[in-house]
């Protein structure tokens, strides 16, 4: 078997490579820093009022709808277009 050229290596060979280094850089005191953060960021938290509940969800709403009203017309543009050329 020959050995192959490095620009012939494919990028699942490279994307494992990566992530077996990165796995023997993985430490105990890594993970630990990084529960940390994250309970850090947890005590912080809170329970959203029903107020801002309501307040998030209609803008989201709105959001959704905008969004799909744009796809809805972009649909009409290149159904009906065409017809007329």
């Amino acid at each position: 078997m020959t050995r192959r050229d490095v620009s012939e290596r494919s990028p699942q060979i490279d994307t494992l490579e990566t992530f077996l280094k990165n796995l023997r850089n993985l430490s105990i005191e890594s993970v630990k820093l990084k529960l940390r953060e994250y309970i850090r960021v947890l005590r912080y938290a809170r329970k959203p009022s029903k107020d801002e509940f309501y307040m998030v969800s209609k803008i989201a709403a709105a959001g959704i709808l905008f969004i799909g009203l744009i796809g809805f017309v972009v649909y009409l543009l290149f159904s009906e277009l065409p017809t007329y050329f």
